[in-house]
């Protein structure tokens, strides 16, 4: 039977009415949550038991639940396997329940377990419940040799499974037992013919309800048709078909298990494998029945071995009837493909090759067609030669299979490596979402990060490209949802630094009371900025012999730029007389290691990382008094990995890692920020002032400006833009109502949130 893509329509059927003696009965059907789980196929289970007790829902739902679980969770496993770990998960369950004294239901339960994947239908069952195929106006019960001995032993309660294939108009009925009893198999066969499926279903329904004689019935029907396109539904199970296992021989259902004689059997060619056929099942020791054979053993041993043999020779025959072809059509390119040193072996086999002037080959080119070549080569070779021949050839062809075979397997063990992170992936972005809405937004950030990072491995497998994207746009979604990101397309530009000169170029920012200014690293150029008219000015001081810029921070007191140089030293230009002098300063460590300054008052700070100190300077008629280690107990800092500093009374050390640090007269105080989906990464400036109820930190390879609380480090807000594509320094304005990032050779102007 070819192989088929079907739509499978599915209808249940529960009725129970309230009698003392009535039993307890339920249909489940559970589809693929995932992309993996589709592999598996889909997961049908009908129950009953028949003596209604205080365990008997229990039970039942404890059944279904506990195979669903065990089928559902190695999507690794085919089919087959997954339904033998369920069940024999369920024997397990059944035997734990009865160690419990729990054993009413021994003898009363009645429940059938079947799986469909495509056309593939493997079941079992225990006890009297019904297995009915209906095809081409036949009917069978394909589960009546499937029998479990529970009373014996619950471990073998499910012990027998039956595999075969459904085909396009087939019905399949699973019930529990009373259903045969309201009908008969004619009237049920007639309705079907005469019914859709939903009438069908609600004519059993309605009937059953109204037969005063029945009081539990359970009954789930499956109609297979032709693939269709409509959308997965409880009512109208699509069965997945996108990736086709390799082709079984399957027995018609309604095919009763007969004996065939060995010659019919030899004729028909069907190879039935000893192993499979003998493998113990994983839940209780019976055999995996395959439906309408019933053979002996010494049957099969004939049977397999004469139709191995067969099947060997067809194979080597129909490689002989290949070659020869090719060496008729394609005398040449196998030339090529066997090589000088085999053709020349070959050349020197052949009788008369030495005496045939200018060489076999030559010959063969220049003197004969294709076909006239094959008929020497035919003629002078002998049988020794030509096996010679097949037999490296067959090398050749065994060699590329090889290849092709374990090409194939590693591109499948590659696919099931990145389906399994997606649907890790996607997973966790479900969990996300409902911790989202539960407020639980730290463990949402946590398992959005985990999605977003197990997401962009799978981006880069062509198969799953499109659904791993598709993911990460979710992800992206609730992200900006959660950590307060503000994505802004076109940010607004304040100055252009292309349009004052092709050299101008600026790397920090500062501002002097209500101006702004830009600083050169290279050649100590200071711009004064106008964000409001998009322009920018010069100022023509002199620098000689001062060293490189390195960090600038305003003195708005004495109106005052203060610059720490690479020599090291100090710059202060003065804007009222707008003249740049040194600064007679005496660095309080022999080497230190300047990262950034800060101002509060008319004193100046400097963050020195190779001696871990904060050192705290007063401004004088020429320059600095001596400074004073700010930091108390330094013994017990470290700040090798400090960046940069913020000011507003307390001060704010800002670390490569991301981490910020609070210090009060010196002393370190509680703080921290709050966790972030995508952490800083080595962030390069933090800021703010004394009258701002914000901190700013400036993450440059994350393209972003982060807003925090700077009582209790928690998130505020994200700005965030692709045209940040190399920041540099930021500064805020004293209202702070807008932020201007300094990004390569322009400046941005962004409004604020609040």
């Amino acid at each position: 039977m070819e192989d088929q893509k079907l739509k499978i329509k599915a209808r249940e059927v529960v009725v129970s009415k309230e009698a003392e003696d009535s039993a307890f009965c339920d249909v489940f059907v559970y589809e693929p949550e995932n992309i993996a789980e589709q592999e598996l196929g889909n997961l049908y289970i009908v129950g009953e038991v028949s003596n209604l007790t205080d365990n008997s829902s229990y039970l039942i739902n404890l059944l279904a639940s506990t195979i669903k679980k065990e089928f559902y969770s190695n999507t690794k496993k085919s089919p087959l396997e997954g339904l033998e770990a369920g069940l024999h998960k369920a024997n397990v369950t059944l035997a734990e329940f009865a160690e419990q004294g729990n054993v009413d239901w021994m003898g009363n339960l009645h429940m059938i377990c079947a799986v469909l994947k495509d056309s593939e239908l493997h079941l079992s069952k225990v006890g009297k419940a019904k297995t009915l195929l209906l095809r081409d106006s036949q009917s069978t019960d394909i589960g009546q040799n499937l029998l479990g001995n529970e009373q014996l032993d619950p471990l073998k309660t499910f012990a027998n499974i039956a595999s075969g294939a459904l085909e396009k108009n087939d019905t399949l009925i699973l019930s529990t037992p009373k259903v045969f009893e309201a009908f008969s198999l004619e009237k049920m066969e007639e309705a079907l013919m005469k019914m859709n499926l939903d009438e069908f279903a609600a004519f059993i329904q309605e009937s059953i309800e109204d037969d005063e004689k029945i009081n539990t019935v359970g009954l789930l029907v499956i109609k297979a048709e032709e693939n269709g396109k409509e959308k997965l539904s409880h009512s109208e199970i699509n069965v997945f078909a996108e990736r086709k296992e390799p082709k079984v021989a399957t027995p018609l259902f309604y095919e009763k298990p007969k004996e065939k004689d060995l010659k019919t059997l030899l004729e028909e060619e069907e190879i039935i494998s000893m192993d499979d056929q003998k493998q113990e099942s994983f839940f209780g020791g019976g055999k995996k029945e395959k439906l309408g054979k019933s053979i002996s053993v010494k049957q099969k041993i004939i049977i397999f071995t004469r139709s191995a043999g067969k099947k060997t020779l067809n194979i080597f025959k129909r490689a002989l009837n290949k070659i020869f072809h090719f060496l008729k059509t394609e005398t040449f390119p196998l030339f090529v493909i066997l090589g000088k040193k085999t053709l020349r072996k070959l050349g020197e086999t052949l009788s008369g090759a030495k005496n045939s002037g200018s060489g076999f080959i030559r010959q063969a080119s220049d003197r004969e067609s294709r076909a006239g070549l094959f008929q020497t080569v035919k003629n002078k070779l002998n049988s020794k030669k030509i096996i010679w021949v097949v037999v490296s050839v067959l090398v050749i062809l065994l060699a590329a299979d090889l290849a092709l075979v374990k090409q194939q397997k590693n591109k499948k063990a590659e696919f099931e490596h990145y389906n399994e992170l997606l649907v890790l992936a996607s997973q966790k972005e479900n969990e996300a979402e409902q911790a989202i809405i539960y407020q639980d937004l730290n463990r949402a950030k946590e398992l959005l990060r985990e999605a977003g990072n197990l997401s962009s491995q799978v981006v880069v497998f062509q198969d799953l490209k499109n659904e791993a994207l598709e993911l990460r746009q979710k992800i992206s979604d609730h992200s900006d949802q959660v950590d307060h990101i503000n994505r802004i397309d076109n940010p607004k530009l304040a100055i252009d630094f292309n349009r004052i000169g092709s050299e101008a170029e600026a790397n920090g920012l500062v501002k002097l009371n209500d101006k702004f200014y830009s600083f050169n690293f290279e050649n100590n150029n200071i711009y004064q900025l106008s964000p409001t008219e998009n322009s920018a000015s010069r100022i023509l001081v002199d620098s000689d012999s001062l060293g490189r810029f390195k960090a600038a921070v305003s003195l708005d007191r004495i109106n005052e730029i203060i610059f720490v140089t690479d020599t090291p030293s100090m710059a202060i230009y003065n804007a009222d007389k707008n003249n740049l002098k040194k600064g007679e300063i005496s660095f309080v460590s022999d080497k230190p290691e300047i990262r950034d300054i800060g101002s509060f008052g008319a004193n100046i700070y400097l963050l020195d990382a190779e001696n871990s100190q904060i050192y705290k300077y007063e401004r004088s008629l020429n320059g600095f008094k001596s400074g004073k280690e700010w930091i108390v107990n330094d013994e017990n800092v470290d700040l090798k990995n400090a960046v940069s500093l913020a000011i507003d009374g307390s001060v704010f050390i800002l670390r490569s890692d991301g981490a910020v640090e609070k210090y009060l007269r010196g002393i370190k105080k509680e703080f921290e920020l709050s966790y972030l989906i995508e952490p800083l990464n080595n962030p390069i400036k933090v800021y703010t002032e004394s009258d701002f109820d914000y901190l700013y930190v400036l993450d440059q390879q994350n393209k972003r400006v982060v807003q925090y609380d700077k009582i209790n480090g928690e998130l505020v807000s994200q700005y965030t833009s692709e045209s940040f594509d190399n920041l540099k320094d930021v500064v805020i304005d004293d209202q702070e109502e807008k932020m201007y990032l300094l990004n390569g050779k322009k400046i941005f102007e962004v409004e604020i949130l609040k």
